[in-house]
Formats: C-alpha cells, structure tokens, sequence
C-alpha cells in the first residue's frame, strides 16, 4: 500500500476516534432508578428527573447532594398509625400505646375524609382521649394522584380545620411522585399550612418522588406495601438516617408503612426502615386488599416498645 495513503488512513482513525469520545461526555444517564411499586400501581412510576437546587463548593465545584443541605431534624422516630375504624377498642389501643413514651401520629378517617357535619360525640371523645396522652392527630384527604379537583381537596381540609378541633395537619392518601404535579401538590400544601396549628402535611404517593416535594411537605411515605417487599435501596437523597450515635432524630422526612408481616418479622422491619431514612413508620398483620387497616395490627404495644426503644 502507497505510504501517503497509509498515513492519510491513520490519521482519518485517529480523527473519528477524538471526536466519538468528544461525544461520549455528554451521554451521561440523568434518570434516576425506579422504586418499587405500591398498593395502588401494578407499575412503580419512574423516579423523576429534576435536580435540586445545587450548591457550589470553595472549589468551584457544584454539588446536588441534598444530605449535605439538609439540616438534622431535633424529631425522634415516631409511629405513623392509620387509624381508619370508628372510635372504639383500636383507639384505647394507640391510647396504651403511647403510654410507653412513643410518639405517635394517628391518621383519623371518618368516611375516606372528613364528614361535613362534624364529628359525632363519639368521635369527640376520643380525640380528646388521644390528644391528653400526646398523640397528634392528622386528618385524612385522597387527592387521586392529583386528579381530583384541587377545590374538593382544599374543602376537605377547611371541613377538618373548621369540624375537627384538635388536628394537627394533613395526611394526603394517593398522592403523585410525578413532578408534574408539583404546582398542585403546592397549592394544597400552601392552603394547609394556612390553617391554625398545621404543622403536618403529608404526602403518601408510596414510593420515592420527585426531590421537589421536599419543600412542599412535612413527611412523605416513600413505602407502602407487604413488609416482605421492603428493600435497603433507596437513593442516596433518601438515606440520610442517623448513626446508630446520633440517637436525637433522623435526617430526612420520610415513612414507611409495611403490611402482611408476621410479629416476628416486625422489629427487622422497623430497623430496616429507620436505616433506610424513615422517620415515621407502622407495621402492620393486617391484609393487602380493600381493608389493611380496617383493623389494628395485633401486636401495637409490642411495636410501640421496639420504636420507643430507638430514641
């Protein structure tokens, strides 16, 4: 072969090859994992794409890691318990419960929501009973995965805010991971907080969503479904849970809820959830299906004892 064209050859190699990996550089992956599926998909939806706000280091250097950024919550480790039952023998139960020094958060559910005409006498009862042994209450609103009007779910609240004395915030059931979704989900936060001692607004979309639900939310349920399911995967923005040292709170906003798991399994449970950045949590023997929490789980004070003994 003719020595220019060899040459002309070599270099028309070399060429292609900087150029491909000129190209390479900018197909870094930008979507994050997929988590598990909950109870109300067959399909998890994927994790979203949006970035974080991003800092920049003295190095000139930016950085998205939201575990640097966020401060350590002072809360200690709290059970997240659905009270979704007419008030009776599974509310004297939280009653006991907490008793063991546990902090607790009882989700009350009167009808998938509040009922206009205000809680009967019965209901009144024992949410006095729950807030004289230092159970905060939160009252229960389905959003539809942010389908449902926007000016249904605000009444729901104004009926609890007005109807129901003694809450402390929101529990948003079916809610999007979709960031999407975002400008809803901030129209309703921003009319809960409005209201006379809201602290809590939590969103329940079961799986991990966008990282802009951070700022519109007080605790978001990033598991919900058999305890057997539940993995130590979650991304690195979601695992900033405390040193077994750091016993004063955890560092991110999260929950989980774990059904169809046996007594024996229940401690492992927690202890993975709280490893894996869960700050509230609830195990339940209660059934997947229609009414998982149609009843208390067996073995509540037991529960109770394991979480209060993590703080």
């Amino acid at each position: 072969m003719n020595t220019k064209i060899v040459v002309l050859v070599i270099f028309a190699i070399l060429l292609g090859s900087a150029m491909a990996g000129h190209g390479s550089k900018h197909k870094t992956p930008t979507q994050a994992p997929t988590e598990a599926s909950h109870k109300h998909n067959t399909q998890a939806p994927t994790q979203a794409t949006s970035k974080p706000s991003t800092s920049v280091s003295s190095s000139g250097s930016s950085s998205s890691d939201l575990c640097a950024l966020t401060s350590t919550s002072s809360e200690p480790i709290k059970l997240l318990v659905p009270l979704y039952v007419y008030p009776g023998a599974a509310w004297d139960s939280v009653v006991a419960a907490a008793k063991t020094g546990v902090k607790i958060i009882a989700i009350i559910n009167p009808n998938s929501g509040p009922v206009s005409t205000g809680p009967d006498s019965s209901y009144t009862t024992y949410m006095n009973k729950l807030t004289a042994a230092g159970v905060d209450m939160v009252g229960y609103v389905h959003t539809s995965y942010g389908a449902r009007a926007v000016g249904d779910v605000n009444a729901d609240v104004d009926t609890y805010a007005s109807k129901y004395p003694g809450l402390k915030g929101i529990f948003l059931d079916e809610a999007s991971p979709a960031a999407s979704e975002l400008s809803y989900y901030t129209t309703v936060y921003n009319h809960i907080i409005s209201k006379s001692g809201y602290v809590n607004s939590i969103l329940n979309p079961g799986t991990q969503p966008d990282q802009g639900y951070l700022a519109i939310s007080s605790n978001i349920v990033i598991f919900e479904d058999a305890g057997a399911n539940l993995k130590n995967n979650y991304a690195s923005w979601v695992k900033c849970a405390p040193s077994s040292a750091q016993k004063s709170g955890y560092k991110y906003k999260f929950s989980g809820i774990a059904h169809s798991t046996a007594s024996g399994s229940m401690s492992a449970i927690v202890n993975t959830m709280v490893s894996s950045g869960m700050g509230l949590v609830y195990v339940t023997d209660g059934a997947a299906g229609c009414c998982t929490y149609n009843a208390m789980t067996s073995y509540l004070s037991q529960e109770a004892s394991v979480v209060h003994a993590m703080n």
